[in-house]
């Protein structure tokens, strides 16, 4: 997996949030679950930390234009 910071859905309560790509898994901060990165769907990705929370929004409106 890249080296960056990439923009993920949460597999259990599905929180779009930012994940740092070095690591192998996260906890949710919503709904405190941990999940393996690997092989969830990034939704988007950033070079910097700021870059990606910038982002989150975008995707964010991006999935609610679906519903």
């Amino acid at each position: 997996m890249d080296k960056r910071f990439l923009i993920v859905e949460c597999p259990r309560c599905q929180r779009v949030q930012v994940v740092d790509g070095r690591f192998k898994t996260r906890s949710c901060a919503s709904c405190g679950k941990r999940f393996e990165i690997e092989g969830l769907a990034v939704l988007g990705s950033g070079k910097d930390a700021r870059e990606a929370r910038e982002l989150v929004a975008v995707v964010k409106a991006r999935l609610a234009s679906r519903n």
